[in-house]
Order: structure tokens, then sequence, then C-alpha cells
């Protein structure tokens, strides 16, 4: 796996990961429709798991490629489809229902450690595959690296110990069109990697690197660190070609 070359491209806008509570789907969000036996996927990361405005995030275009898929987590819908948000997926583009998954908008590494066991004590079934997906939120808050770094490791370390048998899939986050941000995610991600290798896991454990192929200039929304539609579908092929075996 190669780590790709900071970026240094303008930002037109930057602006922070949007961070909403749990709520169940709204009556304009159509309920989840999923095959009724199939591999258990577990979604769980920040806004780009969850989703922002009109865009479902990668995990709709990840079910148009794997349709077998059923997700789970505590949270319903994504970047639309509950009433709090304020921002509802546009239904004429996306049939799209309230799917479960444990995306948490405006998250880092450290608030997504914190966060799991709650979450986790209410999963009626353990996963098969992990889609972990974080590190935008604190390349942007400017987080420390050695401090996300050993969140990360602490979250998979939890991981690890929940779920042994699970596939875990660590995506790297797609580049931020801010040169500071995204230097500071490619500093991360350095990090990052040979950490979590470090460990001693019973849990397989790959990396994706999803900012491969990925264009901050045609692939993101205008605040420059989400991605749109181009974007969203291009992480979920770069899911999918790194798919895991699964019994």
């Amino acid at each position: 796996m190669l780590l790709r070359a900071s970026l240094t491209t303008p930002l037109a806008a930057a602006l922070a990961l949007a961070l909403v509570a749990c709520k169940p789907a709204s009556e304009s969000q159509p309920p989840c429709e999923q095959a009724a036996e199939g591999t258990l996927v577990l979604p769980l990361g920040d806004s780009l798991t969850r989703g922002k405005d009109d865009e479902p995030s990668y995990r709709y275009h990840l079910a148009q490629l794997r349709p077998e898929l059923r997700t789970m987590g505590t949270r319903s819908g994504g970047g639309g489809g509950r009433e709090d948000d304020g921002v509802h997926f546009d239904l004429d583009r996306y049939d799209f229902g309230a799917c479960p998954h444990e995306g948490h908008g405006g998250y880092t590494w450290a608030q997504l450690d914190a966060g799991f066991d709650d979450w986790a004590a209410s999963y009626e079934a353990a996963p098969q595959v992990i889609l972990l997906l974080a590190g935008t939120n604190d390349a942007f808050y400017g987080e420390p690296t050695a401090e996300s770094v050993a969140a990360a490791q602490s979250l998979v370390t939890r991981l690890d110990a929940r779920f042994p048998e699970a596939q875990l899939l660590v995506g790297l986050p797609p580049p931020a069109r801010d040169p500071e941000v995204d230097a500071a995610l490619v500093a991360l991600e350095t990090e990052l990697v040979p950490a979590l290798a470090a460990l001693d896991l019973e849990i397989d454990m790959d990396f994706v690197d999803l900012g491969e192929g990925f264009d901050p200039e045609t692939m993101l929304q205008s605040d420059g660190l989400h991605p749109n539609a181009a974007g969203d579908a291009h992480l979920a092929a770069q899911w999918n070609a790194a798919w895991p075996p699964v019994e």
C-alpha cells in the first residue's frame, strides 16, 4: 500500500464536519431495504461514513456494488433523513433508506474510541466486516498526531477484543482540498499505519487507501472536505476492490 503525496491545491472554503446526534429516521426517509441474509457490515467513522447534505456517503454506492450486504449500528439514515439534521437526501436521486450505521459527524479518533463501548453494548450480532474510516477531523482540528494515533490504537484494540472473528478494513481518508489539512492527513497516515500494523491482534486487518485516484478538485463538495457523488462512488469502489473473503 502506498501513501499518497500531500496536495497543494488552495481551499475554496474550509468547514468543519457536521456533528449531529443519533435520531430515528424521519417520515421522508424510506425504510431500509436490505437482504434478509448476507454479509453483516459495521460502517464506523465520522461524516464520511454518515453522509452530508444530499450525499448519503459511500454506503449508498457500496450497496449498489454489493446488494448482499446488511449494515448495523446505532444510527440510521445519513446526511439527510433525520428530523434534526435540517438536511435530507434528495430522494429523487437516491432511493436509499434509513439503513443502520455508526457514522458520527465531526468525530475524531478519540471521540470514536470514547463512544464505541456504549454503542457496541446495544449490538445484537457481531459484524463480519468492519469498515473503519476516521482521521479527517483530527487533521482539520489540528489534533496532536501522537494522541490521534494512540486513540486509533485503542479503538482497534477494542474492536479486536469484541469481534476477533471479523475482517477489519481501515480506510485512509481521501485528500482534503486545503493544503494544510491535507498535509496533516498525510502526516497522520504516515504514523498511523505502522502503529496499527504493530498491534498484536486476532482480528484480520488491512488498510485501504481511499485517496488513491481521488481528485479533490472534482470529487469533493464545496467545503473541500466531504466527497460529492463522484467521490463517494470512488470510495465505494476502493472498499469493494479490497473486499475480504467472508465465510
